[in-house]
């Protein structure tokens, strides 16, 4: 009987603890319901004010009324004016101009709070205004202001910001660092040529950071334009470099670059063997298989593998080498060998 007793305070208190989760959960529902509501009501409004700003021949009253608006209010309608004009800025611009935003914005970026001038890049990124110290901004001592600055500027790079942008991939922030790269990315072929020329022309000791992920970022973009600077690196002291190198390499293919993989082969670090050997598989560059089968004997897991792996997509001649290294006297190969022949095609493809 005391069992039961007890059972039933137990029930009792979680039934309370149930019907003020759920009374919470209807509380939260409802108030998002409320914003939501409240949302798209005043949307419709902005909506109205911005056709009076676009039809009107005389849009003072409606420049009046988003005058009276709080900062607010008054960015959100220009974000939804920049996006039903289709990335035309002017006169979103020129509205801001008139609300006297501009200047509000360029004072919050000149402060010497990291909030305030972040909040400024934000105000201004509404409209793509302050394009002029964009390149300042991307050096901003505050990680999260570089950031910012570097997620705005993705659509429109001009040659100091890319600089800058190069410099950030190196920055120790994590989040800066994603922030250029993904800048870098979104602008596709457009920095080919700014990216060729910084790295024909960093030097080794300015670049030791930023390059490795520079030619990351170059092997996504796989442009031929990109092929002699790839070359240089592949020659210079820095490792991760000579591996990325190598890979970049690969990633734009040619017979040119085969012939540099080939090279790259008998380069004394296995990362960068490794790389030229998983390139010059994917390349299917049959004349290099005599050496990819040499590596088979390598002392080094990750170049065996990468060799093995090469050979397998090579085709027929791999294949052939592959089964004869199945009795290699180097138990390293053998191993090696059966492992990659017993994986299923998509695995070693």
């Amino acid at each position: 009987m005391e069992f039961i007793a007890l059972l039933r305070e137990v029930l009792a208190g979680e039934g309370g603890a149930l019907v003020a989760l759920v009374s919470a959960g209807a509380i939260h529902g409802a108030w998002q319901g409320h914003a939501e509501g409240r949302r798209r009501q005043f949307d419709t409004k902005a909506q109205q004010l911005i056709l009076g700003l676009l039809t009107s021949s005389d849009p003072a009253d409606a420049k009046a009324e988003l005058e009276r608006w709080p900062l607010a209010a008054q960015v959100r309608t220009l974000d939804l004016l920049e996006r039903s004009l289709a990335g035309q800025a002017s006169v979103a611009e020129e509205i801001a101009r008139h609300l006297g935003l501009e200047q509000r914005a360029l004072r919050l970026c000149s402060s010497r709070s990291w909030r305030s001038r972040l909040k400024g890049v934000r105000l201004a990124s509404v409209w793509g205004g302050l394009a002029g110290l964009r390149g300042e901004l991307l050096g901003d001592r505050h990680p999260l202001v570089r950031a910012e600055v570097a997620s705005w500027s993705a659509g429109d790079l001009d040659p100091l910001s890319l600089r800058r942008l190069f410099s950030m991939l190196a920055d120790r922030d994590g989040y800066s660092r994603f922030a250029a790269q993904d800048a870098l990315l979104s602008a596709g072929r457009a920095i080919v040529e700014p990216l060729a020329e910084y790295l024909a022309n960093v030097s080794v000791e300015a670049g030791n950071e930023a390059v490795v992920p520079c030619l990351e970022i170059a092997a996504a973009v796989a442009d031929p334009r990109l092929l002699a600077p790839a070359f240089r690196w592949c020659g210079e002291a820095i490792v991760e470099a000579r591996a990325a190198a190598a890979r970049l390499v690969g990633t734009i293919g040619g017979e040119e670059a085969a012939r540099k993989l080939q090279d790259l082969l008998e380069d004394p670090e296995g990362s960068v063997v490794a790389r030229a050997a998983e390139s010059l598989g994917r390349l299917r560059f049959w004349p290099a298989a005599g050496q990819l089968a040499g590596l088979l004997r390598s002392r080094q897991w990750e170049v065996r593998r990468a060799a093995a792996l090469a050979l397998r997509q090579l085709g027929s001649p791999g294949q052939i080498l592959l089964r004869q290294a199945l009795r290699d006297a180097d138990a390293f190969a053998a191993d090696m060998a059966r492992q990659v022949l017993d994986l299923p095609p998509v695995v070693a493809g």
